[in-house]
């Protein structure tokens, strides 16, 4: 048991010196498995080597993997070192599932975020993904919404609703309004709703999206035909970065140096989502000169900021 506490210390140091993370794959499956063999019943172990073995990271257009030409991409998400040590990853997965556990202490950190511990939410996604990559459509969108209802924490809940967004968006070889719908209902659930009418406040500039699938929900919202919400939500995005570089000008003591630092950077981003708003409305026809307009729509919002 000691050894096993001191090989999960070690994981996180060797996941930060190793510079490839297949050497590391080939190097630390083994050693797992060896300990493993002497203890069967941890199951910190098995999930550490479970994530070793199968832990892709999906994005919407992520697809199932349909062709013998495809089986790169499924070596690259299930590196072939499993089947020369005969581990089946959905047996081990099934394990943990049908013992209902709760690994303790064995939170991940995403950006600086301790998440909490590994419970049947994450088994349930984990075996979803691996259904669908294999094709099995219907046994992960069951597995998906498990782990959906089993009261994922929120980096989890993140993951869940892009891999269902993926499930709809390519369901179909060009998917249908009511299947973009359904991939737009799952984004929607990971991304304020408030904040397509009311600009937010920008603490810390660190130069990623404000919404962790801001570009999701900009196509998505194209793609369904729902011009409203897309255009309130591009004025919204383009009003927080254009107001806070008016913040800079107007009360540069009372501003965060790191706003400070990132203030022409901060302006440029609004431009771009005024120049977004401006070439949507080109492809469907409602607007004219680029100059007048623009100018225009820079101009109501500083209105609606002053007021």
């Amino acid at each position: 048991m000691k050894y096993s506490f001191c090989l999960l210390l070690l994981i996180p140091y060797y996941l930060s010196a190793q510079p490839d993370i297949e050497d590391y794959k080939i190097k630390m499956i083994p050693i797992l498995t060896e300990s493993l063999e002497k203890s069967p019943e941890n199951d910190s172990l098995t999930w550490e080597r479970i994530n070793l073995l199968f832990n892709p990271h999906f994005t919407i257009y992520t697809r199932p993997i349909v062709s013998v030409k495809d089986y790169r991409v499924y070596e690259f998400y299930h590196p072939p070192i499993g089947e020369r040590l005969k581990i089946d990853t959905l047996i081990e997965i099934n394990k943990l599932i049908d013992k209902n556990v709760v690994v303790k202490g064995f939170g991940s950190i995403t950006n600086g975020k301790v998440h909490p511990d590994i419970t049947s939410a994450n088994f349930f996604y984990k075996r979803g993904q691996y259904f669908y990559l294999r094709n099995q459509k219907e046994e992960a969108l069951k597995d998906y919404l498990t782990a959906l209802n089993a009261n994922p924490d929120q980096h989890l809940k993140e993951r869940i609703c892009i891999s269902l967004a993926a499930y709809y968006y390519n369901l179909e070889k060009s998917p249908s309004q009511k299947k973009l719908l359904k991939a737009l209902e799952y984004v929607d659930l990971v991304t304020p709703i408030q904040y397509e009418t009311t600009p937010r406040v920008i603490e810390q500039y660190d130069g990623r999206y404000l919404d962790i699938f801001e570009r999701e929900k900009i196509m998505l919202l194209e793609a369904t035909n729902n011009e409203t919400r897309l255009t309130n939500y591009l004025k919204s995005l383009a009003l927080t970065y254009i107001r806070y570089h008016l913040e800079v000008i107007k009360r540069p003591d009372k501003v965060n140096n790191n706003i400070k630092q990132y203030s022409g950077t901060i302006l440029s981003n609004g431009f771009d989502y005024l120049k977004m708003l401006y070439d949507y409305y080109i492809r469907i026809g409602k607007v004219g000169s680029p100059d007048n307009y623009i100018e225009n729509l820079l101009n109501q919002l500083i209105k609606m900021e002053t007021k």
